[in-house]
């Protein structure tokens, strides 16, 4: 034994000297001699470890561990090879077994803690890192690490106390500043946070992460110009940092510099080709900017490095869509559900809802998107005269919501409520947003301010309804609503699902779009107005120019079906239809809104894909309102998406006389067009299936008597009807604002509300 242990001690010393291979050659004789030896069982376990070797460290460790079972140094050790082998619940294992051979040994903790952490597991990372704490109150990374497990475990509060404690200990540590920060950023705390960032700033000037930090706090605080400064320092301490040129990226994007931002993204990827962040950035840039294939191309380079087919699937499937690429379309939606089940978040809530059939999944994904609540005491509303309305809208201009909404502003009973925007959107000089600007008492431009400054202005001018018009769709400010921007918070308009928090207390509906029973998919309560939910404006005008077929595109003697919502709205089963429905009608075309070039371009090649020539579908491009309601004469019948309606196409079709055919579907989204049917009188045109779709579509191009009376009926009582009544409409929702008003103000909490028809 005496000549082993030589062997072992020779071996030693050659790891001392570098000689890798001289040493484990001797380990290695020494266990041929002595198969138990446990030094050298434990030693060449360790060297193989440290040589990246794992599976053969956990084969020697593992014997060793046989050797000496009471022995907690070689199961801490098998342990960290095992999870270095991607054996993580086998490494937990061994670390469990050597915290109970040696409960007080803190390093054995630590090891366990972190390797929760990297698993993922941060509420049993933050026992293990209490329990050493516990032990050595001085001991500053567990207690740096138990506030960071604590964040990253949701609970910013316990983080807070931990990085409190840890300070108490620790006064003048720039690292314990800026976990304190952190914590501080995720309670909305922003100017404490930053105060923090600052203190860590001056103990350790040159640390890029706190600059950083310190960025991050600035521009969520507004202060974007300073927030710039702040990237600039970082990357000037750590110029190869891809990170923050994808951060500042970032800022530059939402602050409508679209280029500098691309300039940002693009240096990202060059220091770093697998910078996901710069590549997700300069995919949103190129969204917005109209790029969609390209921005797809670099969606699909972000999923390719998260190693994840289904990371992103939502945005990117959306994406697909818009340009009538339906390659994903077979499989995406159990893919989104299989994701959403398992608690993964989604990319955009609205590209789930634009596909989904189901209120349940449109609201999980909602759930997951959600910024979570932040507490923040709504102050009792003092009695006054008038109920102070608050809208929020990144669309107040020429944009389909304003389209819907004016009217309803400019009729507000002025004695009753005082109304007031918050614009969070481009300041365009156009006449809706005029008219918005003027129907409200007053109007703030926000678009610089962070979600917390806004929600703070709403509670100052004493807002008592905070009217969300966004919900999920682009340019939304959740976040304002996490925050409490007033007493009573109601989704309306914008998104017609649920947004999945109990920080919306109302969403306003009808009976068509939520039926019965399906309240319980939604976490608002909800507002049931007795006519159509959706508002309209039966001032909006309709030019005097004439438009003709030839000019348009479309045959003199064709019978015209017409769809002109989004693209990303026509899917296979719908589009197979309308291609059947052309079949039989042989003298049919299909006119659409021209989008964009590849989805005209892939539509066309779908449709010789089902033997119609392409020639048959006519595209148009966008013009303005008075102009596009105008061209609408020239269209026989107007055919609806499934499972995504038309909505405000939908009441522009019916305002401008086309009579429109739609199928109600399962989810409030595909409803919409139904319950405008229902309010303009012209339920007959309402399938209760695909099948009755397509039978009716054909059977009114074949009955011209039926299509006129249909025609008629919208001219002489269609815009007379309750769709396109603005008075009428208001009274009703003013209704409804006054008795959710009335509860609160009794100390009830909401509850779903019917407002009777007059």
């Amino acid at each position: 034994m005496d000549r082993e242990r030589d062997k072992i001690d020779k071996a030693v010393s050659l790891v001392r000297a570098g000689d890798i291979a001289g040493a484990e050659r001797l380990f290695r004789k020494a266990i041929a001699k002595a198969p138990a030896h446990f030094d050298a069982l434990y030693m060449l376990g360790v060297l193989l470890h440290r040589t990246g070797r794992h599976d053969e460290a956990v084969r020697f460790l593992s014997r060793a561990a046989r050797a000496q079972p009471l022995n907690p140094d070689a199961r801490n050790t098998l342990g960290a090879a095992l999870y270095a082998a991607r054996r993580p619940q086998e490494a937990i294992d061994a670390l469990g077994e050597a915290i109970r051979l040696a409960p007080g040994r803190l390093e054995i903790l630590l090891n366990r803690a972190d390797l929760y952490a990297a698993m993922g597991r941060f509420d049993e990372a933050a026992t293990d890192y209490e329990s050493v704490v516990a032990l050595d109150r001085g001991a500053l990374p567990a207690c740096l690490r138990l506030a960071e497990a604590r964040l990253h475990a949701g609970a910013p509060d316990r983080a807070l106390s931990a990085a409190d404690a840890a300070l108490s200990i620790h006064p003048m540590s720039a690292d314990v500043r800026c976990v304190r920060g952190n914590a501080l950023c995720a309670l909305g705390r922003l100017e404490e946070a930053l105060a923090d960032y600052e203190a860590a700033i001056a103990s350790a000037p040159n640390v890029a992460g706190f600059h950083l930090n310190r960025a991050q706090a600035l521009a969520a605080l507004g202060r974007s110009g300073e927030a710039l400064e702040s990237y600039d320092k970082a990357i000037t301490l750590v110029p190869d940092e891809a990170g923050a040129y994808a951060e500042k990226g970032d800022l530059l994007r939402r602050l409508d510099r679209r280029e500098d931002s691309f300039v940002a993204f693009n240096k990202a990827i060059a220091l770093n080709p697998r910078c996901e962040e710069a590549y997700a950035g300069r995919a949103a840039n190129l969204l917005e900017a109209g790029y969609r294939p390209e921005a797809l191309r670099d969606y699909e380079t972000v999923a390719e490095l998260r190693g994840d087919g289904n990371h992103l699937i939502d945005l990117r499937g959306f994406i697909r869509r818009q340009i009538c690429d339906w390659s994903l379309v077979p499989e995406e939606l159990s893919r989104i559900e299989a994701n959403l089940s398992r608690g993964a978040e989604v990319g955009s809530a609205f590209a789930v809802l634009s596909v989904s059939g189901s209120e349940e999944t449109n609201a999980r994904a909602a759930r997951l998107l959600a910024p979570r609540a932040l507490s923040f005491e709504s102050p009792p509303s003092p009695a006054r005269e008038k109920i102070r309305i608050g809208y929020f809208s990144a669309d107040f201009y020429d944009h389909a919501t304003s389209h819907l909404l004016a009217a309803i502003l400019e009729n507000a009973d002025r004695a009753a409520f005082e109304l007031i925007g918050f614009s969070f959107g481009p300041d365009a000089d156009d006449a809706y947003r005029r008219r918005i600007s003027s129907a409200c008492d007053e109007f703030y431009d926000v678009r610089p301010l962070p979600d917390d400054a806004v929600a703070r202005l709403s509670r100052e001018k004493g807002v008592d309804i905070a009217v969300d018009l966004k919900g999920f769709t682009r340019g939304h400010r959740a976040g304002v609503f996490a925050r409490r921007a007033a007493p009573i918070q109601v989704n309306y308009l914008g998104y017609p699902a649920s947004m999945g928090v109990d920080y919306m207390d109302y969403i306003v509906a009808d009976r068509t779009v939520i039926p019965e029973g399906a309240e319980a998919h939604f976490a608002e309560k909800v507002i049931f107005l007795p006519d159509a939910y959706q508002p309209n404006d039966p001032s909006k005008r309709v030019s005097d120019t004439v438009f003709g077929r030839a000019e348009t595109g479309l045959p003199d003697d064709a019978f015209v079906y017409c769809c002109f919502n989004n693209s990303y709205k026509v899917l296979p089963p719908v589009f197979d239809i309308w291609m059947r429905i052309l079949g039989k009608v042989p003298r049919a075309v299909l006119w659409l809104i021209e989008d964009n070039a590849p989805a005209r371009d892939n539509l066309r090649r779908e449709a010789r894909s089902r033997g119609v020539d392409d020639a048959r579908l006519i595209f148009s491009p966008r013009i303005p309102l008075a102009e596009h309601l105008a061209r609408h004469r020239l269209a026989d019948l107007f055919l609806d998406t499934l499972p995504y309606n038309a909505h405000t196409t939908a009441s522009d079709a019916l305002f401008a006389g086309v009579p429109l055919l739609t199928c109600a579907g399962p989810t409030f989204a595909g409803r919409v067009a139904a319950s405008l049917l229902k309010a303009v009188g012209l339920p007959e045109l309402i399938a209760e299936d695909l099948a009755e779709y397509e039978a009716l579509a054909v059977e009114l191009a074949s009955r011209p008597e039926k299509l006129a009376a249909l025609r008629a009926h919208l001219e002489n009582q269609g815009r007379a009807s309750p769709l396109f009544d603005a008075r009428r409409y208001v009274r009703h929702l003013e209704r409804a604002y006054a008795e959710i008003h009335h509860r609160r103000g009794e100390g009830l909490p909401p509850d779903h509300i019917r407002i009777a028809g007059d």
